[in-house]
């Protein structure tokens, strides 16, 4: 009986309703299934024959499943959900139909069962997506083949100004800056057709005016049969990652220095007009080379080992610390430079940066300055005049070999001192009160102690030397022994003082003249307002006698 639902490939069970009992236990039994439904629940056919039906329902659904049935509307479709053997749960499509029977109190009802679980879980996938698109962060428009708007998402509109009314059946031209090339967009449409799918960098403007950047991919949407039936544009506003690249360049740009940008392998990806001029190439010339075509020969080999050691922990730093660094030109000639690294972490790769320093100038400037410092040393130690230098604190970080001559001390026993360390105690005092005041000084008396312990006076001079900002970086100074010379100073004074001693305690009448007769100094008898400066024949007093002594100066 109902052999015709055997060879049907669709999902057929025919159950049969006892109205015989109006209780609610009264539950249709399983009279008939087909191949196809069987294999639907993962049942053999005879394992469900005059099974009670809700063997294959949810109990969530029964009930409605149940009310369903013994309505008896026949071709009345219902959605329910029924269980597999394997109590996987299954949405379905069920339509009935009431078969004609003999028995009143007994129905057969044919069951025609379509598996909408797929159906249901696309329709929920297309629901979610169209979400994902309308609440995307990117601009989401689609064409038809010919390139004709059908869709855009809210972003679309936020970025560009423009409503799904105002661009449905239009052509994205419309939206054309007017600044790409032809070309450009020649190429994207030569892409999509060989691949299917474009990704770049494009201005477009908005319906104001503005101009905007996006980054762009396009992807052609394909059918069952490979035909091209819509493409799919997803756009990323960057408009103010490209004007701050903008900036970023124009800096760049404008630096006075050499500025050399390198990927991880250390292959050259921009530059500047200034490496141009440091380095005698054009851009064209250099970028896509590795960087060591700015390196001397002899330093290539190494560079590419710090290079590398660099990437594998990088910082940002100056390159080179104590080593002389050179560049060289394209005409094979070398210059010292000094290079700072810094970090560009794009996300994808790491990019360094380096600064480059043309110290040629720098370099003869500090030759030249060596040079007069050295002079200046030796002709200082030829006079025997001790020569130093002192950091802002006082403490030695030059001294002349002199100081061996005139205090005892060797160079290394003064470096690192301070210089009260050397002065008598008298002396040291009176440094503890002096407050410096960053003033040259010429000519000052120093009391230092000897190494034997002797004192040892000395004429110092100094002077500040400033950096361009005006700080102190140091004292440079001279000091000369003055010590035999100061001994024959006093001596001198004291004998000047016995011999004016000599002079006033004489009874007779004195006067000393030059050798141009011209009379320098008397005794208190003569009339000193009379007798200064005049000749013997101005004196209108005589004394009684003339007692006359010449005496013979050294020079």
């Amino acid at each position: 009986m109902y052999h015709f639902i055997d060879d049907l490939t669709f999902n057929f069970i025919i159950i049969e309703l006892d109205r015989s009992s109006d209780t609610a236990d009264s539950i249709p039994r399983i009279k008939k299934l087909n191949l196809s439904a069987a294999t639907l629940l993962g049942y053999d056919e005879k394992e469900l024959i005059d099974k009670p039906l809700d063997i294959i329902c949810t109990p969530e659904k029964w009930q409605t499943t149940l009310a369903r049935l013994t309505d008896g509307i026949s071709c009345k479709s219902f959605e329910g959900e029924l269980v597999t053997k394997a109590s996987k749960r299954i949405l379905v499509l069920i339509s009935l139909s009431v078969l004609p029977g003999q028995n009143p109190k007994k129905t057969d009802i044919v069951l025609l069962i379509q598996d909408i679980s797929n159906r249901k879980t696309l329709d929920k996938i297309q629901l979610m997506m169209h979400r994902a698109v309308e609440q995307s962060a990117s601009a989401v428009l689609i064409t038809d083949k010919n390139g004709l708007i059908e869709y855009i998402n809210p972003k679309f509109t936020e970025l560009t100004g423009y409503t799904s009314e105002e661009l449905l059946g239009q052509n994205p031209k419309i939206m054309q800056s007017g600044n790409t090339p032809l070309e450009h967009y020649q190429s994207m449409w030569q892409s999509l057709v060989s691949s299917g799918e474009w990704c770049g960098e494009i201005k477009n403007q908005k319906k104001n005016g503005d101009d905007y950047w996006v980054y762009e991919c396009v992807s052609a949407i394909k059918n069952n049969q490979d035909e091209v039936t819509h493409f799919l544009a997803l756009e990323e506003d960057i408009t103010e990652r490209k004007r701050l690249e903008h900036r970023f360049r124009q800096a760049v740009e404008s630096a006075p220095y050499a500025i050399v940008m390198v990927n991880e392998s250390g292959t050259i990806e921009m530059v500047n007009s200034q490496t141009e001029a440091f380095f005698g190439y054009s851009r064209h010339e250099i970028i896509g080379q590795p960087v060591e075509v700015l390196v001397p020969e002899r330093f290539r080999s190494a560079h590419i080992g710090y290079r590398q050691a660099y990437l594998a922990a990088p910082v940002s730093r100056s390159m080179g610390v104590g080593r002389d660094l050179y560049g060289l030109r394209k005409d094979g000639t070398e210059f010292p430079v000094e290079i700072g690294l810094s970090l560009i972490d794009n996300n994808e790769e790491t990019i360094v940066l380096s600064s480059i320093v043309d110290i040629t100038q720098r370099k003869e400037a500090e030759s030249a300055l060596r040079e007069s410092e050295e002079r200046f040393r030796q002709m200082a130690e030829m006079t025997g005049e001790w020569l130093w230098e002192q950091d802002p604190r006082g403490y030695y970080i030059y001294s002349s070999i002199a100081v061996n001559q005139i205090l005892g001390f060797g160079q290394d026993e003064v470096i690192g001192k301070h210089y009260t360390e050397f002065l008598t105690p008298q002396d040291q005092a009176e440094q503890q009160v002096y407050a410096p005041s960053h003033q040259p000084f010429y000519a000052l008396t120093n009391h230092y102690r000897h190494k034997d312990g002797h004192p040892v006076l000395t004429e110092s001079t100094g002077l500040p030397i400033f950096n361009s900002e005006g700080k102190l970086l140091k004292w440079r100074g001279v000091d000369r022994d003055i010590t035999v010379r100061k001994h024959f100073q006093d001596a001198l004074i004291e004998s000047e003082k016995r011999t004016r001693l000599i002079i006033e305690s004489s009874l007779s009448a004195i006067v000393i003249m030059d050798s141009y007769g011209l009379i320098t100094d008397w005794n208190h008898f003569n009339n000193s307002s009379a007798v200064s400066q005049c000749p013997p024949s101005g004196i209108t007093t005589f004394p009684t006698h003339w007692h006359w002594s010449f005496i013979k100066s050294t020079d």
